[in-house]
């Protein structure tokens, strides 16, 4: 056993170099026991550091308490460093809605990656996962429809997670445990048909050993194997077509190009572009005065967020997902009309100009009180803006069919002080109107003035406005509503800042 998972670690570059670290997952059970005592075995051989990590869920009460204990004194007697924390799973799956099971894996992971980072850069973290898990994962993703990564079920390596029982079966396991007389804990759930897993491997798969009288969980496991291989081929092209499209992943990626693509690729694509997105940095024209409304009428609506994740963590992006950045990505590529769509992690797709670009979703801005005599620091977009009365009025005159003559950069603006305590800086909002200059006779919803000025889609929801009620009166660098209304003249002005200054 010790000398196979040796060998099948080395064929899949499993084990860390000398001097790194290992942290293995144990909860207790048969499997991760088993895990344990091989690799405390082969690190004497192999030259890395072993810790141990153990989690206490919150849940099966006293049971839980007694894996808690049997872990460390298992490790205590080893002389296995070991870390370990309690979490409350049931409080997690109440209040986001996910399954017990997906949230105590959650924060599982979440401390088992903590740990890691506390054991030094490159610390793999080694999961008990053996054969028979890998035949549960293929089966449940092919109940839920999934494509060809889902049926690949489980790596051996997937980042710093490393699983160097997945060859092993379970018998395997616990003959290994016979023969070196070690205990385990039992959790006496695992035999309960309640959880989608458990009936999986208490039900189904007895079924088809039955119905076809062999064993399916090696067969299962070979497929996963087969189709891991297709795609990672299959990744490897996708990278070179995004890289192509994309200029590196720097540059939007041209629609019609995307929509021409096999689905097989194209699929993979947008799944780059959209881990591409989540790397952290500035937000695209984050600060320009010039930049973004909502398109709240666009016919292409938000598909099912997912609780957001920390930028350059991967995102749970699903199929209809992209299916629905594809369907964007076609419309707009056959009818050039730009649209936009929310994606979990606080994304958004947007197709415009004849391309598909994943951005940060920007993030409204607080509404601000205007001073009649003083200053706004608007730190979301570096600038900030400034206010005064000015006696000797604003100057807008009527000027034939331009409007109004404007002696000023539209950086400057007036507002009459009867409406001062009113005004507030803030991002656009959906029910916005304006009355510009230019169309002095009425006021126009703020998305068509937008849309007449060929303002860019992506740009419009990071514009700053000054408003009152759903009326703009100013879009520092773009238009001002020349009806300033009665009162003192309040000279507004934009000026950017950097930061610090």
């Amino acid at each position: 056993m010790v000398r196979d998972t040796l060998a099948y670690g080395r064929r899949h570059g499993l084990w860390p170099d000398p001097g790194g670290a290992l942290l293995a997952a144990c909860s207790g059970g048969p499997d991760s026991m088993a895990l344990l005592d091989i690799l405390q075995v082969l690190s004497t051989g192999l030259g890395f550091r072993l810790a141990a990590a153990h989690v206490h869920h919150g849940l099966r009460g006293e049971a839980a308490d007694g894996d808690a204990a049997f872990v460390r004194e298992a490790c205590r007697a080893r002389g296995i460093p070991l870390m370990e924390t309690a979490v409350d799973a049931g409080a997690l799956a109440r209040s986001s809605g996910k399954s017990l099971e997906e949230s105590a894996r959650d924060l599982r992971h979440a401390f088992l990656e903590t740990c890691a980072h506390t054991l030094g850069p490159g610390t793999r973290i080694a999961l008990a996962h053996h054969r028979g898990d890998q035949a549960e994962t293929l089966l449940l993703h092919l109940f839920r429809g999934a494509g060809l990564d889902g049926l690949s079920g489980m790596a051996p390596r997937q980042g710093l997670r490393i699983r160097p029982l997945l060859w092993a079966s379970r018998p395997q396991i616990l003959a290994y445990l016979a023969r070196r007389g070690l205990s385990f804990r039992e959790d006496e759930t695992n035999r309960e048909p309640v959880a989608t897993r458990n009936r999986v491997r208490l039900d189904l798969l007895p079924t088809v050993e039955r119905a076809f009288g062999l064993d399916p969980e090696p067969l299962l496991a070979r497929t996963a194997d087969r189709l891991r291989d297709d795609a990672a081929y299959l990744e490897g092209q996708a990278r070179e077509v995004f890289a192509d499209l994309a200029h590196g992943g720097a540059a939007p990626i041209p629609a019609a190009a995307l929509a021409a693509l096999p689905a097989a690729l194209s699929t993979r694509v947008v799944r780059l572009a959209v881990a591409r997105a989540n790397i952290p940095g500035p937000a695209p024209d984050a600060a320009a005065p010039d930049a973004a409304v909502p398109d709240a009428a666009a016919p292409d609506a938000a598909v099912p967020d997912a609780a957001t994740p920390t930028p350059g963590r991967p995102i749970d992006l699903e199929s209809v997902h992209v299916d629905a950045i594809l369907s964007l990505c076609a419309r707009h590529a056959r009818h050039g009309r730009p649209g936009t769509l929310d994606l979990p992690g606080g994304l958004r797709a947007v197709a415009e100009s004849g391309s598909l670009s994943v951005e940060q979703r920007p993030v409204p801005l607080p509404s601000r009180p205007v001073p009649r005599c003083g200053s706004v620091a608007i730190p979301e977009v570096g600038g900030v803006l400034f206010s005064e009365p000015d006696e000797r009025g604003c100057n807008l005159r009527p000027c034939g069919d331009a409007g109004y003559e404007m002696p000023y950069n539209t950086m400057t603006w007036y507002l009459g002080d009867d409406l001062l305590p009113q005004a507030v800086v803030r991002s656009p909002g959906p029910r916005d109107r304006i009355r510009p200059p230019e169309h002095p006779e009425g006021t126009w919803s703020l998305k068509r003035y937008l849309v007449q000025r060929g303002l860019p889609l992506r740009q419009r929801d990071r514009l700053l406005l000054v408003a009152v009620g759903d009326r703009v009166l100013w879009i520092p660098g773009l238009v001002g509503d020349p009806d300033i209304g009665p009162g003192v003249p309040i000279r507004l002005r934009f000026e950017r800042r950097d930061a610090g200054e």
